[in-house]
Parts: C-alpha cells; structure tokens; sequence
C-alpha cells in the first residue's frame, strides 16, 4: 500500500468458496482466502471511510465470533498471536478515531452564575434532628413547684426535683468546690441553707445518702440516724441537725461521709462544670449537661440502627420515636446516673458495631462502669463476641479501658471505705415474680405503660434477627440480662423517680429492632399492624409530653393521674 492507493476487495463473490463478501474486506470470513490483492481501490472511492478503516481485519474478526458463537476466545487469542498487525492496527485507529471526535466536539461556554441563588432546603434528616434537639431542651425552661410560688409549674432556671438528685448534686459540689469525696461538709451546708443539693432543698432537714464499713459489715445513716426531720435537734440558729435513734445501735465509725452512689457521675460531670463552681447556676448548669448528653446519645442511636434503613430520615426518625416516645425524654432534665448509661451505651456499641472502633468504644463502656458496677451485664455480651471470634487485638483494645474503670472502682472502694469490694450500695435480693411484672406493668412504674409503643416490639424481633443475627443476638443478650438481673432486685422501682428508673440504660436498645421496618414489607399485608404501631407511638409521646414537662407532680404517678393532679393545683 502506497503511492496514494490503497489495494482493496472491491466487494462480491469470494472466488474460492462463491460466498458473498462486503468491500474492503482483507481475508474472506468462510474460507479464510486472501482477498485484498483483487483489486486496486483508489484513496478517492476511500474517502467515506474513517481514518484507520484499513485495519478491517478487526472487524473480519468480530463478524466471524457473531457467525461462529462456538468460536472460543484461546482460538481467537491464537490467531492475534500468529497476526500481531491486527491488534496494533486496531490501537491506533481506536486512538485516531479518539482524536477526530475530540476535535470535532463542540466546546460548551460555562453557565453564568444565576445572580440570586436558590437557598437550599433543609433536607428531612436535619428537620427531624433539630425538631428532636429543641424538643429535648425545653422542659429546662419548666420547673416546678418552685418554693415560694403558688403555681405547679413556672419558667424559671432550671431546678431538681426527685429523691436521689439531690444526693447526686451533693457529690458533684464536693468534687468540684472542695476537691474530695467527703461529703459530710455538704450536708451541713444544705442543713444551713445552701444550695449544695439546689434551690428545693436548701435549709431542710435532708437525710444523708452514706453508709460506713466496719470490718465487713455495712452502716447506713438511716440505721444511725433519725429519717424524719420532725425528730431533729436544732442549733443555737435554729438550724436543723443529725439526730441520733434512741433505740438503735448502730453508729457511724468515722467523721467522714463517702456516698453511698458511686462518685463515677460526678467525675464524668466535673470538668464541664468546673467553670460554675462556688456559683448558683451549677444546679442548673448539671440539668444542662444531661439535656446534652441525651442528645448524644440521640445521635448515637441513629448511627446505630443506620445499616438497617435506606435512607439516613429513616434512622432519624426511629431515633426520635425512642426520645420523645419513652422515659428518656424526662431523664433528659434530671441529675440521674441512668441517662449518662444510656448514652455512653448505645455510643459504645455503635462504636464497636458499626465503626468497629473496638478502643473508643471501651473507653465509653468504661464510663459505664464507673456509673454502676451492675452495668457490666450490659457489656459482657460485646466482651464474650471479640473473644469468641478470636479477634485478639480488638479484644485487646476493648478490655484494657473496661479493665482501667473496673481498678478505678475497686481503688475507689479501698480509699473510702477501707475495703477493695466494700461496695457504695450492695445488691439486696428480692421477689423475681414481683420484680419482672412489676418493671412491665406497675401502674405507677411499668414501662409499658408509660411507653406503650414498646408493646410492638415482639412484632420486629424475627425480622430483626433474620435480617441482623449478630446484633439482635448481642443487643438481646445485653438487654435480657440487664432486665432479669433488675426484676431481682429488691427496689427494683428505684425509689423516688419516674416509671421504671433502672431501666432507663437499655431503653435506646430496646427500639433498636423498630429500624427494620423500613426493610420489611409489611404495609400491603399488615396494615393493621402498621396503623397500631402510629397509634401506639402517638400515645407513648403524649405520655412522655406529660412526664418531661411535669417535673415533681409525676414522681411515683403514671402521666394521666400527674395531669390530673397539675391541673387540679
């Protein structure tokens, strides 16, 4: 080929085996028989070929495979080896061809910028957060009754209300403002009228939360000390002061007075409040942190029941259900150790669970701890899982901080009560029967009935565990442990408090299955199922409307009798 002529097949019969043939073409597609040397074709008859459509030995071959499907590709590798003109002649024309349609592509001019920009709408996921976040902050403009004042209910800064807050706040200004855990100076602080334990209780004749060890045996100041304030001493200020039963036998072995709640609160509450020592606003300023606290673990709740929906909403609003559809919401404003476990929980198995970030999710595992030493049944499910899939350096990495909180409380117990298993508060066995049915069903604590949304989750647990047996197998372990080793318990209500208090923990867990819904075709067979679900979750938010907002009235009430009782003040 040259010299301005290329030599072509002119196109017809193959003049070996008769087939008909297109022009242009090198080797017959049947017979395999040389055609380009038929004819001479001119660069002119040429001219509506694209540059490279000599190599038409490519397409002989396509055409060949199209005619041929039993033709393997070890047979057409072959024939490229014995004709390496082929592939070569091919590359090139791919690449001239590329550089004819770059040229003969017209260039587009930017777009103007339009002079006023569309806002962009907030997308549904932040609409239903912000919602949650707002909703979770407000009843810390509510308090009530405020002393002094008529009313139930009044906006005002934030107050404490329920029987072990008081107790809680105590240690955190001990903490915080004398830098020990001696607590005897802040009793009598609040005994002169001080805010110690806050506003509420300032000047009254408070009971002391402490016990004392002699040897092996446990002390409580109830056993000492008289319980009723009607039974004091005054001072010569007429302030009210500890007085001792006359009957009673037991009496303190020490000057000082450790808690009998673990100081683990207080240390995790401390460097947030710091800024407000020696001032009026810590009271409030530790209903604050909580708020904020509960919102993370709103947060923390979404990231982990994220893998179960389709869109991020989706997990929005399944998080919001449990928050605002559950006691959380009314835990959010208190000074409780329980809504502090909530959080640090759920955060630490979204850690562990999805982000597989086994040390992170140690450390707030370990803070759970350092709340309540029961709280390790909640861990251990997580603990058994790394070991049992021989993953030694995640369970490395998860154990070292657990192991870490689990010395700091034994530490803890030796330097203030002069044992390493003296505990703050020992576990005092009760009815089990009583205990479980009491948790679910008490008219004035059972979870149920103050969040009755809670009745549908039997109705996700065999989708839940079909579509994530890991999790379900962890999370229900975690949960089912925690709740029979409470049903034990003999205060199993929790004293003082809104519906069932030592439940709190587990309750982000226990909705985590609702997150299958929205992979789980139930609306065109179950409908019924469906409009029960939103009804029962309507309910469950009105009830915990009333119980995040009715401060002290719905102490030991279910939230109807409270809004009864508000409204009949």
């Amino acid at each position: 080929m040259g010299n301005g002529a290329n030599i072509g097949w002119p196109g017809g019969p193959c003049p070996q085996c008769d087939e008909d043939m297109p022009p242009h073409m090198v080797r017959c597609r049947y017979c395999r028989a040389s055609l380009d040397e038929q004819g001479p074709v001119s660069s002119s008859d040429q001219s509506h070929l694209e540059p490279g459509a000599e190599i038409e030995p490519g397409a002989e071959i396509s055409a060949e495979r199209q005619r041929s499907p039993k033709r393997t590709k070890k047979r057409v590798t072959k024939e490229r080896r014995t004709r390496p003109e082929v592939g070569v002649a091919a590359k090139a024309a791919v690449s001239v061809k590329q550089e004819v349609v770059a040229t003969e592509r017209p260039t587009s001019t930017p777009a103007k910028p339009s002079p006023h920009p569309a806002r962009r709408m907030p997308s549904l996921t932040t609409l239903v957060s912000g919602v949650v976040v707002v909703l979770l902050l407000a009843p810390l403009l509510v308090s009530g009754p405020v002393p002094g004042e008529k009313d139930p209910l009044s906006v005002t800064w934030p107050m404490i209300h329920s029987g072990d807050e008081p107790h809680y706040l105590i240690i955190v200004n001990s903490l915080v403002n004398d830098g020990d855990l001696d607590v005897a100076n802040n009793y009598a602080n609040v005994h002169h009228g001080k805010l110690d334990a806050g506003r509420k209780f300032a000047g009254w004749a408070i009971d002391h939360h402490v016990v004392w060890y002699w040897q092996d045996y446990c002390i409580n100041w109830w056993q000492a000390y008289e319980m009723i304030g009607s039974n004091w001493d005054q001072d010569e200020a007429g302030y009210p002061v500890p007085t001792f039963q006359k009957d009673s036998v037991h009496r303190p072995v020490s000057d000082k007075e450790y808690s009998q709640h673990s100081p683990g609160l207080a240390f995790l509450q401390a460097p947030f409040l710091f800024v407000f020592r020696g001032t009026s606003l810590m009271e409030s300023a530790a209903l604050a942190l909580t708020a904020f606290v509960t919102i993370a673990g709103f947060w923390g709740l979404k990231t982990l029941v994220k893998p179960y929906v389709n869109s991020p909403w989706q997990a929005a609003f399944v998080a919001a259900i449990a928050y605002l559809g559950s006691p959380l919401w009314h835990y959010g404003r208190t000074v409780y150790a329980e809504p502090f476990a909530a959080t640090l929980l759920v955060c630490g198995f979204a850690f562990v669970l999805r982000k597989e970030q086994y040390f992170i999710g140690g450390v707030l595992l370990g803070c759970v701890l350092l709340l309540k030493v029961p709280f390790l049944l909640l861990i251990l499910p997580l603990i058994v899982d790394v070991v049992w899939r021989r993953d030694w350096l995640n369970a490395t990495l998860l154990c070292i901080p657990l192991g870490a909180a689990v010395g700091v409380t034994l530490l803890w117990n030796y330097q203030m009560r002069n044992g390493w298993l003296h505990m703050p508060q020992r576990f005092e066995a009760g009815n089990p029967f009583e205990g479980f049915f009491g948790l679910l069903f008490s008219p004035t604590h059972g979870l149920l009935l103050f969040a009755p949304i809670l009745f549908a989750v039997p109705i996700f647990l065999p989708e839940w565990f079909k579509q994530h047996r890991r999790d379900a197998i962890l999370i229900s372990s975690s949960v089912i442990g925690y709740f029979l080793l409470m049903s034990l318990y003999r205060q199993w209500w929790g004293g003082t408090c809104y519906s069932a208090r030592y439940l709190i923990p587990i309750l982000p867990l226990l909705f985590v299955p609702f997150a299958v819904l929205w992979k789980w075709d139930m609306k065109s067979h179950h409908r019924i199922i469906y409009f029960a679900v939103v009804c029962l979750a309507f309910v469950s938010i009105q009830f915990s409307l009333i119980g995040a907002f009715g401060c002290e009235h719905v102490l030991d009430k279910h939230p109807l009798i409270a809004l009864k009782a508000i409204f009949s003040n």
